[in-house]
């Protein structure tokens, strides 16, 4: 089945922040989630930022407080050339 690129653009924002975020949260005994979260979150805002409104939105929907103290505030983010981000890490 052939989708959309906004039906694409949504199932990624999902699967990343209401799937992939909150299982690696979960595997506490595992000591690369944090980085992996933080890398998940950094992806997708590169890859779509003229979707930062809706990341937001599914971030803040996160139920564990760690993950979500991870995510960094959306409103800081201001993509640059090279890839990077303004904000600190």
């Amino acid at each position: 089945m052939r989708m959309k690129a906004k039906e694409k653009e949504n199932k990624i924002i999902s699967d990343v922040y209401l799937a992939m975020i909150p299982l690696l949260a979960a595997l506490s005994d595992l000591p690369q989630g944090p980085a992996m979260i933080r890398a998940l979150d950094q992806a997708c805002r590169k890859l779509y930022p003229q979707r930062l409104a809706d990341m937001e939105v599914a971030a803040e929907s996160l139920k564990d407080d760690t993950a979500r103290a991870l995510i960094p505030p959306f409103d800081a983010y201001e993509p640059q050339e090279d890839g990077e981000s303004t904000h600190e890490r």
